[in-house]
C-alpha cells in the first residue's frame, strides 16, 4: 500500500497476509496452550472470511461477536474485516436479553456466539468451528474499500439508547499508526491483553499489535493480581493495558521498592476515572518510568507519588492532587492540568509544553529547567516556586497569574 496514496486500497487484514509472508513462524496469538503463528493466522482469517460469505454475509453487513476472550475471537475480528463486514462487539457476559437487544438494534446479519440460541441468527463458535470452515476458499477475493465501516464503537453499554459510531478501515488504521508513532508499538513487542476483547482498548490494542507483527498474549479476566504478575513474567510481556481497578488491586499487593513487571517497557491505562476511594491507593505510589500517555486521572489523589521520567503526554489530570509528588523529567506535554494541584511538587526538567494548566497551583514547587513553552497558564499560582531556567516561550498567562517575588515572565 503506497504510503503517499490516500486512495490506495485499504483492508485492515491485508497486513496479516504481509506478516505471514514476512515471518510465518513468528507467534501471533498465544492463548494458554493455543499458539497461532502468522503463517497459520492468515489462512484462518481468509478461510473464516470465506466461510462467513458462504453463510450469506455480504460486504456492509453487521456481524455480531458475542464471544469469550479466545484466539478465535481475535481471529474473527480480522475475518469480518477481510470480508468487508462491520464488527459489532457484544459482551458475552451480558444477559441474553441485553445481547439480543444490541444485535437487533444494529441489525446484525449474523451473530457469532458462545450461546447461538440466544439470537435468531446465531452461529456457534465452538471447538469444531475451524474444522467446519476448513473447506472454505482461502483465495477468495474481497473488496478493499478504505472508507467502508469496519467496527461499531459502542459507548452506551446496555442501558439507554444504544450508540455506536462506525469507524472505517482508514480511520482505524490512522489510530493504529498514531499508536505506532507515539507509543512505539512494533513487531518486537509482546502485548499482554488482560482486559476483555469486547472492551474498546483491548480490541484496538490487540488488533494493532497484530498489524505491527507483534505477539498478542491473551490473559482474560477475571484473575488475581499475583496471577497477572506471574503471567507477565512467564510470557516476557513488554506492553500491557490495564484499567484503574486492576492498577488498584496490583498496588494492594505490591512490595515496597519492588518491580511488579520487570519485563514491561510500556504500561497503558484507560477506561473509567479513578475515583477517590481507588485513587487513595495510589498515594505515595512509585510509578516512575511508566508510559501513561492519554490516561484519565482526573480528580485523583496522587500526593507524594513518584512519576520520575514517566510519560503522561495528553493525560487528563484536571482537579488531581499531586502535592509533594516527584515529577522530575516527567512528560506532561499537552496534558489537561486544569485546577491541578502541584503544591510542593518537584517538576525539575519536566516537559509541560502545550499543557492546559488554567487555574493550576504550583505553590512552592520546583520547576527549575522545566519547559512550559506554549502552555496555557491563565490564573495559575506560582508563589514561592523555583522557576530558574524555565522556558515560557509562547506560553499564555494573564494579570491574575501569580509569580514568585522578583520573577518577571518577560
Amino acid at each position: 500500500m503506497p504510503a503517499n496514496n490516500a486512495e490506495a486500497a485499504v483492508n485492515l487484514a491485508d497486513m496479516i497476509s504481509h506478516q505471514a509472508r514476512r515471518r510465518p513462524g513468528h507467534p501471533a496469538i498465544v492463548a494458554g496452550e493455543d499458539v497461532v503463528t502468522y503463517g497459520a493466522l492468515d489462512p484462518l482469517v481468509r478461510g473464516a472470511a470465506a466461510w462467513l460469505a458462504d453463510l450469506g454475509a455480504r460486504a456492509g453487513d453487521v456481524i455480531g461477536l458475542a464471544l469469550a476472550d479466545t484466539a478465535d475471537h481475535l481471529i474473527l475480528h480480522y475475518a469480518v474485516a477481510r470480508m468487508g463486514g462491520i464488527i459489532l462487539p457484544i459482551d458475552w457476559r451480558w444477559t441474553a436479553g441485553e445481547k439480543r437487544r444490541i444485535a437487533e438494534f444494529f441489525g446484525a446479519a449474523l451473530v457469532l456466539a458462545e450461546a447461538p440460541g440466544e439470537f435468531a441468527n446465531g452461529i456457534a463458535i465452538d471447538a469444531s468451528w475451524r474444522e467446519r470452515m476448513s473447506a472454505a476458499d482461502t483465495e477468495r477475493d474481497f473488496p478493499a474499500e478504505p472508507d467502508a465501516p469496519v467496527v461499531l464503537s459502542l459507548s452506551s453499554g446496555t442501558t439507554g439508547r444504544p450508540k455506536g459510531p462506525a469507524l472505517s478501515h482508514r480511520q482505524l488504521l490512522a489510530r493504529w499508526i498514531t499508536q505506532f508513532v507515539t507509543l512505539t508499538f512494533s513487531e518486537h513487542d509482546r502485548y499482554l491483553n488482560a482486559v476483555p476483547l469486547y472492551f474498546g482498548g483491548g480490541r484496538s490494542f490487540s488488533m494493532s499489535a497484530l498489524h505491527a507483527g507483534a505477539t498478542v498474549i491473551l490473559f482474560p479476566p477475571p484473575h488475581e493480581p499475583n496471577a497477572l504478575i506471574e503471567a507477565a513474567a512467564r510470557h516476557r510481556a513488554t506492553t500491557t493495558l490495564l484499567v484503574p481497578t486492576q492498577l488498584r488491586r496490583l498496588l494492594a499487593v505490591a512490595e515496597p521498592g519492588g518491580l511488579a513487571f520487570p519485563s514491561l517497557r510500556l504500561l497503558l491505562s484507560t477506561g473509567a476515572v479513578l475515583h477517590e476511594v481507588e485513587a487513595r491507593s495510589l498515594e505515595r505510589a512509585d510509578l516512575s518510568g511508566l508510559d501513561l500517555g492519554g490516561a484519565d486521572l482526573s480528580g485523583t489523589i496522587l500526593a507524594r507519588s513518584v512519576f520520575r521520567d514517566s510519560v503522561l503526554h495528553g493525560a487528563l489530570l484536571s482537579y488531581a492532587n499531586l502535592a509533594d509528588a516527584d515529577l522530575r523529567n516527567v512528560r506532561l506535554s499537552e496534558a489537561d492540568l486544569t485546577a491541578t494541584g502541584f503544591n510542593g511538587a518537584n517538576l525539575a526538567g519536566a516537559d509541560l509544553s502545550g499543557a492546559n494548566a488554567r487555574a493550576a497551583s504550583f505553590f512552592g514547587a520546583n520547576l527549575s529547567g522545566a519547559n512550559l513553552s506554549g502552555a496555557n497558564l491563565v490564573r495559575c499560582d506560582f508563589t514561592g516556586a523555583d522557576l530558574s531556567g524555565v522556558d515560557l516561550s509562547g506560553a499564555t498567562f494573564d494579570e491574575r497569574t501569580r509569580w514568585p517575588e522578583g520573577f518577571s515572565p518577560g
